[in-house]
C-alpha cells in the first residue's frame, strides 16, 4: 500500500524527504543519499531530516 504524502504548504520553510522527492520527481532514496553526502542542504532534528523549501524551489526551476 502506498503511503500518503501530505501536501506542501507554500508558507512552510522545510519539508520532508518524501515531499521533496515527490515535488522533484525523484526517489526518496536519492534525497536521503544526497542529504547524507551533504549534496542536499538539510537540517537534522533528532533522526528527522528536513529539506529547505528554498533549495527545492531552486532545483525545481532548473
Amino acid at each position: 500500500m502506498a503511503r500518503k504524502v501530505k501536501a506542501i504548504n507554500p508558507e512552510q520553510k522545510y519539508c520532508s524527504p518524501r515531499q521533496a522527492a515527490r515535488t522533484l520527481g525523484v526517489s526518496e532514496y536519492l534525497i536521503y543519499a544526497g542529504a547524507n553526502d551533504n549534496r542536499i542542504p538539510h537540517r537534522k532534528i533528532g533522526k528527522r531530516i528536513l529539506i529547505p523549501m528554498s533549495w527545492i524551489e531552486a532545483e525545481d526551476a532548473q
